[in-house]
């Protein structure tokens, strides 16, 4: 992987900023302070040797990539009912695993007059996800891909006011 170094721990140069007086960090005082920057290695060292975080590992996107702790194997149906947040990563027991494999998405909605627009579902964060959605009525669905792919589809019609079962994406 580019940018990336054998000795995470010692392959990169620290830094020491005074975060009262320089909040933007823009002053390293790491040469003018050289103990107190062995003092702080040495708390972050002890610190992380108590916390159980060695070996550093700055392989992002292998981890992201990676197999992941999956605690139902096997369930293929997820069933939400009302607002839900913070739904442990895909994968888990609370989120299916997308990736790889086709999928539908089916929704039970109420579109008043006037029509709607809001989230269905969604799940991700920067470096990825999908999201399903109403947008001036109409359903569109985005994928992301860390950003190397990025998808959009969107139906062609505004979904008709009352009560919407089975609004469905298949991908």
């Amino acid at each position: 992987m580019t940018g990336a170094t054998k000795d995470v721990m010692n392959g990169f140069k620290w830094e020491l900023y005074d975060l009262n007086k320089d909040w933007t960090q823009s002053k390293d005082l790491a040469s003018q302070m050289p103990d107190k920057l062995r003092d702080l290695q040495q708390t972050f060292t002890m610190e992380a040797a108590k916390y159980n975080v060695f070996p550093l590992d700055d392989s992002r996107v292998s981890r992201f990539m990676g197999e992941k702790p999956n605690y139902a194997p096997g369930r293929t149906v997820f069933t939400y009912s009302g607002e839900l947040s913070n739904v442990p990563f895909p994968g888990s027991a609370g989120a299916p695993d997308l990736l790889d494999r086709s999928y539908t998405i089916t929704a039970d909605i109420e579109i008043p007059q006037g029509g709607a627009e809001g989230v269905l579902v969604t799940d991700g964060g920067r470096f990825g996800g999908y999201g399903f959605y109403l947008l001036k009525g109409k359903p569109v669905f985005t994928w992301n891909l860390i950003q190397l792919e990025m998808v959009k589809w969107q139906g062609k019609d505004a979904l008709a006011p009352g009560k919407q079962c089975g609004v469905r994406l298949e991908v």
